[in-house]
């Protein structure tokens, strides 16, 4: 968009309620295809540390050789979920390579962090033992 739109502290805050309460539906879902009797198995990872929330306004730059982005990188967590609104630009490493994904409207874009690979290593341990 060619202007910022103005965000109340308000709005903000019932939008991360209900983006992590997506976020505690997809896991539960995910813990429950697992044949998990605990579908609370993520818990740990969502209510004992914090929920981050980061708003980013980029205006548009006359020059796309002059723009600047995130260097790659790992999420930490064990879910992000992302609007990325009508902007490209987000990438994904598949196969050693990096691939656009392109945004669609309306839409999130569900990540799973290094804390779900810890996660599912534990889960690999439960169903050896």
């Amino acid at each position: 968009p060619r202007t910022r739109a103005r965000l109340s502290g308000e709005r903000l805050a019932n939008y991360s309620v209900a983006v992590q309460e997506l976020a505690w539906k997809l896991l539960r879902l995910i813990a429950e295809e697992l044949g998990l009797d605990d579908h609370n198995f993520f818990k740990g990872d969502l209510t004992g540390g914090e929920t981050l929330m980061n708003v980013h306004y980029y205006p548009l730059c006359p020059d796309p050789n002059l723009t600047m982005g995130v260097r790659p990188h790992s999420d930490r967590y064990i879910i992000t979920v992302l609007s990325q609104g009508d902007v490209g630009g987000l990438q994904a490493k598949i196969g050693g390579r990096w691939i656009g994904v392109e945004p669609i409207h309306n839409a999130f874009v569900i990540n799973f962090g290094l804390q779900m690979e810890v996660a599912s290593h534990q889960l690999l341990i439960l169903w050896i033992v």
